[in-house]
């Protein structure tokens, strides 16, 4: 652990027991679960990896302060659900392609069972029609 984790050489090892947790809670879990599923004969496994930090560097309230210059956990979802305009915030025009991307491939996988297929071809059905075509109530 410590060749792959290294001390960083000053007294707040904060960052890098960060970075090994992360590693451990997500990366290794999602390794178990995709090995899971391909020994189980699922073949098709749709897995991401975002590496943006939000533009608005003051989003992210104190505690949390590192996240403006880095990747955090639910930064993906801030995208996906254009949470920061909530806030009053505005996304970059990268961001705004990305976060309309992302919601475009996470709407066709809950539609065709794949990010890169259309919702053309829809699984769910209810009484012959698309579920897609249905007005949706939350």
């Amino acid at each position: 652990i410590l060749s792959r984790y290294p001390p960083s050489q000053v007294k707040d090892e904060r960052e890098t027991l960060s970075l090994l947790s992360s590693h451990f809670v997500y990366t290794c879990a999602t390794r178990y679960t995709v090995r899971k599923a391909f020994a189980q004969g699922d073949r098709q496994v749709w897995m991401y990896v975002l590496e943006h930090a939000l533009s608005y560097k003051q989003f992210w309230p104190k505690k949390v302060a590192h996240c403006n210059t880095k990747v955090c956990e639910y930064t993906d979802l801030i995208l996906l659900f254009h949470s920061m305009s909530v806030k009053g915030y505005h996304y970059s025009p990268e961001e705004q392609a990305l976060a309309d991307s992302m919601a475009r491939y996470i709407g066709n996988f809950v539609h065709s069972g794949d990010p890169n297929q259309s919702g053309k071809d829809y699984r769910c059905q209810h009484n012959g029609r698309s579920l897609a075509d249905s007005p949706i109530h939350w």
